[in-house]
């Protein structure tokens, strides 16, 4: 499992650990805060300097691994339009094929762009999954927030 842009928390990484063995990536000094706050919770955390388009860390971050990552997450990565090509060309190089990615976004408008020229430029297929749909799916009556 990798994460990208884990920030200073980085708990998708944190619970994902549990079941697999995870990277958490981001900018140089967000990794090493990450890692420094797992640490302070006893927590273990494996986390890679990575920004997106960084042709030598996704290297690393690749070789890290034995054949890339069976599953890249993400959150709130799509803010900056002008980065979709690169996050793109990351997810590329650092995903297995057959793999899965799964990314999380708040700003639907930047989502879209990025799911629908951004991905397809490189080959994938994306499918958008709603989270009023999923709880609809599980007869539950939860809510999520909305911008």
């Amino acid at each position: 499992v990798l994460e990208l842009g884990c920030g200073v928390a980085a708990l998708p990484s944190l619970v994902a650990a549990q079941v697999a063995e995870v990277v958490a990536t981001d900018l140089p000094e967000i990794a090493v805060a990450a890692a420094r706050n797992a640490a302070a919770n006893d927590l273990t955390l494996r986390s890679m300097p990575l920004s997106f388009g960084d042709l030598k860390a996704s290297s690393a971050v690749k070789n890290s691994s034995k054949c890339g990552f069976d599953l890249l997450l993400a959150a709130d990565v799509l803010n900056d339009a002008r980065l979709h090509a690169v996050l793109a060309e990351t997810l590329e190089v650092l995903g297995r094929v057959g793999g899965l990615a799964l990314l999380a976004e708040q700003n639907t408008s930047t989502a879209k762009c990025f799911f629908e020229e951004s991905l397809a430029a490189i080959g994938w297929t994306a499918h958008r999954l709603c989270l009023k749909e999923v709880f609809e799916a599980l007869g539950s009556n939860a809510t999520f927030r909305s911008n």
